[in-house]
């Protein structure tokens, strides 16, 4: 049988215990800032095979693009490995971004290195190599004002690009990861 039955204390019993606070769960990071940074392996590829060797798919070749693929291509590829690997562990694996300043610097890098891609005048070894992707879209003489403005805007493109690099490099080792806003995180 089962023990005789007990009247409650004096006061009666105490309240239950409160709940317990639910278990921490990973907040999906959303927004710009955070796809920029997931996904900065695949724009860096795009963007650095594009001005290696994008412009030969579109009929701007020449030996200044296999210079290209043998000087630009590995080593912004590596750059935009080193960088991935470095944002993926110590911010999207935090489920932190990166800084302003950051994501604008490899930014400037990326559409730099997209621009150059596109302006950048070949040496003219041979007819059909003399020229950009912009004196081609233009039907433009490459040695002529546009060839020179189209030169011009490539060297730019290249020194931001380059300058973006090295900022963004030294920044996402500098600056702290930022936890995300409400405007950042999707639950």
């Amino acid at each position: 049988m089962t023990d005789s039955w007990t009247p409650p204390p004096p006061g009666g019993y105490p309240p239950p215990p409160p709940p317990a606070p639910p278990a921490p769960t990973r907040v999906g990071v959303r927004g710009p800032v955070a796809v920029f940074q997931t996904l900065l392996w695949l724009w860096f590829g795009l963007a650095v095979t594009w001005a290696s060797i994008g412009r030969f798919f579109l009929g701007a070749g020449g030996w200044y693009g296999i210079i290209m693929v043998f000087t630009v291509l590995p080593l912004g590829l590596l750059f935009g490995l080193v960088i991935s690997v470095v944002v993926y562990r110590r911010c999207t694996k935090q489920g932190q971004l990166i800084q302003r300043w950051t994501t604008v610097s490899l930014g400037a890098s990326l559409v730099g290195l997209v621009v150059a891609g596109f302006t950048i005048v070949d040496g003219g070894d041979s007819p059909d190599s003399l020229g950009s992707l912009l004196t081609l879209a233009l039907h433009a003489d490459p040695e002529g004002p546009i060839g020179q403005v189209s030169m011009l805007i490539a060297y730019a493109a290249a020194i931001i690009s380059a300058i973006g690099m090295l900022a963004g490099l030294v920044l996402v080792f500098v600056e702290r990861p930022r936890s995300p806003t409400t405007n950042d995180i999707q639950l």
